[in-house]
């Protein structure tokens, strides 16, 4: 088994694919953390943008919070900071009153709207119980909702930079990145095998019909891992030496860039409970969609044939849900693909919930389940296939 599974990595991964392909990839990684830096000129504005984020640190309270909102009042009551222009006073504070109010902005954004956002919906859906024409489904449902966001809890803030780089690029770009490496390895992987007619050959042999095929599997489950590894460790590591890896203790929703991204999610981790969580989902979903691209090589003789339709499966998802990310019907149906998958955000970004038999059911756990499963069956139809295949005469 040892020496089947060396010649199938052989055959997967030569030294030429692997210098091109993981050179490539450490450049793409590095011209998407440094090209997203230059556009918000990150390195320029890295003392600010430390600044306005450590100026407090730690849960939002009100009295954690009565220095700053004290000092804001004192700057906005201040009649020295005003000017009168034609009988009307306008705020015209000095340049280095107005840095220090540029530094109060984000933390007081963050006070006065994310941190209170999830009581404001706990109001509005309370609101909703009320409405004589709900259903017990609904009621449930609504009940469930309130339940979780109960349970979040005021914000803790602090300096987490990198973890605003890695969900861009989690939800941007991996995907995408992830992909056509799994694309580019694995759909030959049977297909070829077919095209060069050494399928005959192999399934005659001794290990033909069931060594061959596990070392096969072992081999694109390999490859994949390696592609995780390089795909999110490269990018991590140049982010992290960029900008420090500090504010895994911080919530999830207080992404600088995209604080609102999740300010629904009834969820609350912390940054780094988010950054294990989005790693494990993702990796699932390559292994998923690793496991579907066998399954159509296996089925298929023209490795081109089998891009030709796994490309699809993978890539129009994300295209439909970036020309239009409403949420109707259609949406909820893509948020079944693996490329959503990966992305993380349809799991978690938003109350997503069903009831069944009395009991509330999160389509965050259906999506996991059903990826465990299809996952299981296409590698058992995979096997099923081409030990069944005909050796030919």
């Amino acid at each position: 088994m040892k020496m089947m599974l060396f010649y199938e990595l052989k055959k997967m991964f030569n030294l030429k694919k692997i210098i091109i392909c993981g050179t490539s990839m450490i450049a793409l990684c590095a011209i998407i953390f440094f090209g997203r830096a230059s556009s918000l000129n990150l390195f320029e504005n890295l003392p600010d943008i430390k600044q306005k984020l450590n100026i407090f640190s730690g849960e939002i309270t009100s009295e954690n919070m009565k220095p700053i909102l004290q000092r804001y009042e004192e700057i906005i009551n201040d009649p020295n900071h005003y000017t009168e222009v034609d009988g009307e006073r306008i705020f015209t504070p000095s340049a280095e009153i107005r840095t220090e109010m540029d530094k109060f902005e984000y933390i007081l954004f963050l006070h006065n709207s994310i941190n209170s956002w999830p009581q404001r919906m706990i109001d509005r859906l309370q609101e909703n119980l009320t409405d004589p024409g709900i259903t017990p489904a609904q009621e449930l449902l609504i009940k469930q909702n309130i339940e979780m966001l109960s349970k979040k809890g005021n914000l803790i803030v602090g300096y987490n930079l990198f973890y605003d780089y890695y969900n861009s690029f989690l939800k941007n770009f991996a995907p995408f990145l992830l992909g056509f490496l799994m694309l580019f390895f694995l759909a030959p992987v049977f297909s070829n095998e077919y095209a060069t007619k050494m399928d005959g050959l192999i399934l005659s042999s001794k290990h033909g019909k069931k060594g061959v095929i596990i070392a096969k599997f072992f081999a694109a489950f390999i490859g994949i891992n390696a592609f995780f590894i390089l795909v999110f460790g490269t990018y991590i590591l140049i982010a992290g030496i960029a900008v420090g890896f500090s504010g895994g203790q911080t919530s999830f929703t207080t992404t600088l860039h995209d604080a609102f991204q999740y300010v629904n999610s009834p969820y609350n981790f912390t940054m780094f409970q988010f950054l294990l969580f989005s790693l494990a989902v993702s990796w699932g979903a390559c292994i998923g969609f690793g496991v579907f691209i066998l399954f159509i090589s296996s089925k298929i003789r023209n490795t081109m044939t089998v891009s030709a339709i796994s490309l699809p499966v993978f890539i129009l998802p994300l295209f439909f849900y970036a020309v239009d990310n409403s949420r109707d019907e259609f949406t909820g149906i893509i948020n079944f693909s693996y490329g959503r998958i990966m992305q993380v955000a349809p799991l978690i970004d938003r109350f997503n919930g069903f009831v069944l038999l009395g009991n509330v059911i999160m389509l965050k756990d259906v999506l996991l389940i059903l990826l465990s499963v299809t996952t299981g069956m296409l590698a058992f139809f995979t096997y099923r296939s081409w030990k069944k295949r005909e050796v030919a005469n």
